[in-house]
């Protein structure tokens, strides 16, 4: 009898254990944007964006994680003047978006978001800011509303305010 008890408990060792190796074998998207960010290495960051852009059926997460891939290569596109790259994934962001914000209206990170595209597209095209700024302030003020909370909305909302 004891040798069972002491048997089931390794087995749960050891599946607990290939769980855990499985997971840490696979470094998340996150991660390894960060990990391109602290090394200022936007290669391996756009690789990153390209490998999630591939996957299929993408949980709401990463999509989630996707735009903050966009939203970082982008920002480093435009300071680079590589303005063609930049509306492409502009592009990218806004269909996502749009496809994100159709299923959860209320999804206050990705208005936040929307509000970050908005003001990206001013930087392309500066006539636009007549139309295009109302529009991403009241992205990032409706974020607001729905989460007073949300760390990207407020990002957003002091980005708006200095660019302004």
């Amino acid at each position: 009898m004891e040798r069972k008890k002491y048997s089931g408990k390794l087995i749960l060792v050891f599946f607990v254990m290939m769980v855990g190796f499985q997971l840490s074998s696979q470094p998340g998207f996150k991660m390894n944007l960060y990990q391109s960010y602290i090394s200022g290495d936007m290669v391996r960051w756009q690789q990153e964006v390209i490998q999630i852009e591939q996957m299929r059926n993408l949980s709401d997460w990463q999509k989630v994680e996707l735009l903050e891939g966009y939203y970082g290569l982008i920002g480093w596109l435009l300071g680079n003047e590589k303005t063609r790259e930049a509306k492409s994934y502009i592009g990218k962001g806004e269909k996502l978006m749009d496809e994100m914000l159709q299923a959860n209206p209320a999804n206050s990170t990705v208005l936040a978001f929307q509000g970050a595209f908005y003001g990206f597209s001013i930087g392309l095209q500066k006539y636009k800011a007549v139309v295009l700024g109302p529009k991403s302030m009241n992205a990032v003020k409706r974020a607001l509303e729905l989460d007073p909370g949300n760390i990207q909305a407020h990002i957003e909302k002091g980005n708006i305010l200095y660019y302004s």
